[in-house]
């Protein structure tokens, strides 16, 4: 019987003994005891009637499991691992996972208890399926690197490249996170601030104010247009400083169109600026 089956198995004649002490129905057989010879835990476990226990085993666990990541450097053991200590805390945090997401078997018991200990030992997510500071921190990584290669553009979430709409989806949800502080934010948004402002994005995961944002590009398109005999950019132009505002434009009216996407919020904060700088119908597409 292999390490799984058999901590199911375990869990299900504990329960059929537990039947049988009350006196209802069940499978239980004292001869079931000889699969509780393999540790003295174990064979404990098996015999308790006490959620107290069961709370002091998860407890001396867990800080068997700590040791040993104090002593590795808060290396997380793995049940890979050839050293058969690592391998045996590593197959038992992986179990113990399981049951905090599912909330299943002794968690509701005495979940609460490890989370304090774990918080308290420095290793807040340890409980975790998977290390969220990790994940957040390697996105980061990939996200910066994508900005670095595009002169510090932030990612569109609806670019038609899929590489590009992935990053901008992913970073509009961080921002949600980041913005409410829930979720995984209270975990690694401390470290993601951190690594932002030392890669020279400090203000990346702050939600953007898109009025603010459209009437800064519209004083820019605007102010070209001045140096520019009043000509509106050209989305064909070799230029890129015309070229992008033209780009630009040509989505704004768009939007202004069909009233879609940002339009709603700031669309008329901009026809009254477009009109105090004189260029009335500058978001109306042709023909409009």
């Amino acid at each position: 019987m292999n390490t799984e089956a058999y901590d199911n198995y375990a869990v299900y004649l504990r329960n059929q003994r537990h039947r049988y002490d009350k006196g209802l129905p069940s499978s239980h057989r004292p001869e079931d005891m000889v699969y509780w010879e393999r540790n003295a835990e174990d064979l404990a476990w098996f015999l308790s009637d006490s959620d107290g226990d069961l709370t002091a085993s998860a407890i001396e666990w867990a800080k068997t499991l700590f040791s040993f990541m104090d002593s590795h450097g808060g290396k997380i053991p793995s049940q890979k691992s050839k050293d058969r200590t690592e391998k045996v805390l590593g197959r038992k945090l992986s179990k113990m996972r399981t049951n905090k997401k599912n909330n299943k078997e002794g968690w509701p018991i005495y979940g609460s208890e490890l989370l304090k200990l774990s918080k308290k030992r420095g290793y807040l997510d340890v409980f975790n399926r998977t290390d969220l500071t990790k994940v957040a921190m390697a996105r980061a990584e990939e996200l910066f690197e994508w900005m670095d290669s595009h002169e510090s553009k932030t990612p569109s979430a609806v670019s038609k490249d899929t590489v590009e709409k992935a990053l901008g989806s992913k970073l509009s949800t961080m921002r949600d996170i980041k913005k409410n502080n829930k979720r995984g934010w209270l975990i690694y948004g401390s470290k993601l601030m951190k690594l932002a402002k030392k890669r020279g994005y400090p203000a990346v995961f702050n939600r953007v104010d898109l009025t603010r944002e459209a009437l800064e590009w519209a004083e820019e398109l605007f102010l070209w247009m001045n140096s520019h005999e009043d000509r509106a950019p050209s989305t064909v132009s070799k230029d890129h400083v015309e070229k992008s505002l033209g780009n630009k434009l040509s989505t704004m009216r768009e939007k202004k169109k069909n009233n879609k996407d940002g339009w709603p919020l700031y669309g008329p904060k901009l026809l009254k600026l477009a009109k105090k700088r004189g260029y009335t119908d500058v978001f109306n597409t042709r023909g409009a």
